[in-house]
């Protein structure tokens, strides 16, 4: 099952990014918030869209998913949370004044 809570993966950037193509509509936005094609963005202080990508695509649907897993992977282990998750591309700079420690994990049983 894949919970990935935006609309793609950092890696299916990258490899745009190698092939010198744009990001399909919905994937990513600017930092100011618009939304682009740019495959580079996160280089340039962009961000992934959420599951559902921009308005359009429902992208409330990914937010809610996000929250639950900031929610038990973070707050409740005393991890850092939202913008201050440690970022996963290594060219992407830490945030600063990070409120938790490290990255929070959470393995919840059913039944």
């Amino acid at each position: 099952m894949d919970l990935a809570t935006t609309t793609a993966a950092n890696g299916k950037l990258e490899i745009l990014q190698r092939k010198n193509q744009e990001a399909p509509e919905g994937w990513v936005q600017d930092a100011e918030g618009n939304s682009t094609n740019d495959a580079n963005i996160l280089k340039k202080g962009g961000a992934l869209l959420p599951l559902g990508g921009d308005r359009d695509h429902g992208s409330h649907k990914g937010y809610a998913l996000g929250a639950m897993v900031d929610i038990f992977s973070a707050l409740l282990s005393g991890a850092n949370y939202a913008p201050w998750v440690p970022p996963f591309p290594a060219y992407v700079p830490m945030p600063a004044r990070q409120p938790g420690k490290g990255i929070g994990h959470f393995s919840g049983r059913c039944g």
